[in-house]
């Protein structure tokens, strides 16, 4: 996407959420066809190495973009690329992480305080709950096996 050095008054784009749904099942991330998949994509991104002063001119402005190849973050990804279980090991498996987890791939977010202000309102299925990290991981896994029928990723799972 070609990105003016100076961000226009009306960037970025939006769409109404109907008319992005039309194109994009929520329920089923693994049917995107490749040509729809640039269709609403509406943020400019921008390469550290070669387009910084743009960048700045964007966050200047207050304007959000995505920034791409930046040493500091290739950094880490290289340390993570090097060693899958870096952040298992960082983490351990005795230490507790409060997560929400939900039945359905829709999470309801709302504010507890005000619910009673809701005509008919129910609390959502999803809940919070305290696992380790290999416990998220084990969990995150097997659902991403079985969502791209892919069985490496399963047996990975299986490992944990």
């Amino acid at each position: 996407r070609n990105c003016p050095s100076t961000p226009p008054e009306d960037y970025p784009r939006g769409w109404a959420a109907p008319e992005v749904l039309t194109n994009w099942n929520p329920n089923d991330v693994t049917t995107i066809s490749p040509k729809y998949r640039e269709v609403y994509r509406s943020l400019c991104v921008f390469d550290y190495q070669a387009q910084y002063d743009v960048a700045l001119a964007y966050r200047n402005a207050e304007k959000p973009f995505v920034i791409r190849n930046d040493p500091s973050v290739m950094e880490v990804v290289r340390r993570w690329d090097d060693d899958p279980e870096y952040l298992h090991k960082k983490l351990g498996d005795e230490n507790r992480i409060y997560t929400e987890r939900s039945p359905k791939n829709h999470f309801m977010y709302y504010n507890v305080r005000k619910r009673k202000q809701v005509r008919n309102w129910r609390q959502p299925e999803n809940d919070v709950v305290s696992m380790s990290y290999g416990e998220w991981l084990e969990r995150a896994l097997l659902r991403e096996a079985y969502a791209l029928d892919d069985p490496e990723i399963k047996a990975r799972s299986d490992e944990l």
